[in-house]
């Protein structure tokens, strides 16, 4: 399982974008004292073993906080009041337009009948799309909490 993963980190290395050179030189290390561990079992390799994988662990932490900066980064930020509440909706095999734009007509429809119904102002509490991703259509949209709860039951039944 480990040469299968330094496999992979080296066929990532391989690439342009030289990122993963530092956890695949600490995965090969950890690897290299693991084996020795296993043929030879001593206090002075366990220690050799233990700082191998603290070493490892320190890159993987390192590496997770920095794709998780990123993340947040490239995700679009929303200010959402206690009224409001967000929803991510998520459509399978949606990759035409017209598919995509009668989805999104139709949740737009459905959040102002729920608006309607639950006496909401559709002007103080617009339905907002933050987030669109394609291929597979999923949605992260805000709007009045009470009507996104109403929005998300309903479209979990479907």
């Amino acid at each position: 399982m480990l040469d299968k993963l330094v496999d992979d980190l080296k066929d990532l290395e391989g690439n342009d974008v030289d990122t993963f050179s530092a956890i695949t030189v600490k995965v090969e290390n950890f690897y290299q004292e693991y084996e020795k561990s296993i043929n030879n079992y001593s206090w002075e390799q366990t220690l050799t073993l233990l700082n191998a994988a603290a070493q490892l662990y320190d890159s993987i932490m390192v590496s997770r906080d920095l794709i998780h900066l990123i993340q947040q980064d490239l995700e679009p930020q929303a200010q959402v009041s206690e009224e409001n509440a967000a929803a991510s909706l998520f459509f399978q095999g949606t990759t035409d337009y017209e598919e995509v734009l009668n989805k999104l007509l139709a949740l737009n429809s459905l959040y102002s009948e729920l608006c309607l119904l639950a006496d909401v102002s559709r002007s103080q509490y617009p339905l907002k799309l933050i987030k669109i991703e394609s291929g597979s259509l999923w949605i992260k949209l805000f709007g009045e909490s009470r009507v996104i709860m109403l929005l998300t039951s309903i479209l979990r039944r479907l």
